[in-house]
């Protein structure tokens, strides 16, 4: 193959610095810090009950999102009407669907969940009760939501 000048834009030009630099070598203090680190036995225990928990997310994610829609569901059922400027008009919340599911260890080894969805504050009008059962809901806020979860004790909880 024949190669052009570097001056032409050849593989040779431009060569990158980021690319051709070395990798950064640990210093002793920080290999002696990660082998210390390794031979923990309570750090071993943390790290084996990471795998746990992380494998144990997907399923804790999902049943929160069933959670979710049976939240709005129950929203739905017990809405509260009120009379204003001649509406029937009622609030209510719903959720989308989790848009993320991540677990993560912390520095100190602790098993931390975290995911992300999307919080709809609804209003409907309606102007009598029949039209209440068929009037169409209207977006008013939305507030994205990220739930920070724990792993303890084998299971998931959450902060509050």
């Amino acid at each position: 193959m024949r190669q052009l000048p570097r001056k032409l834009g050849g593989p040779a030009a431009n060569p990158s610095p980021v690319a051709s630099a070395p990798p950064a070598k640990k210093t002793l203090r920080e290999k002696m810090k990660s082998v210390v680190k390794s031979l923990n036995p309570s750090r071993m225990l943390m790290d084996r009950q990471f795998k746990k928990a992380a494998a144990a997310f997907p399923a804790f994610c999902n049943d929160w999102a069933q959670k979710l829609k049976q939240r709005e569901q129950n929203n739905l059922a017990h809405i509260a009407w009120r009379f204003d400027n001649g509406f029937q008009t009622a609030l209510y919340t719903g959720y989308s669907t989790v848009e993320s599911c991540e677990s993560h260890q912390s520095a100190q080894g602790f098993a931390i969940g975290k995911l992300s969805y999307e919080e709809f504050h609804y209003l409907i009008k309606a102007k009598n009760v029949d039209e209440e059962k068929t009037a169409k809901a209207t977006p008013v806020d939305d507030t994205h939501t990220t739930e920070i979860f724990r792993w303890d004790k084998g299971a998931w909880f959450d902060f509050k």
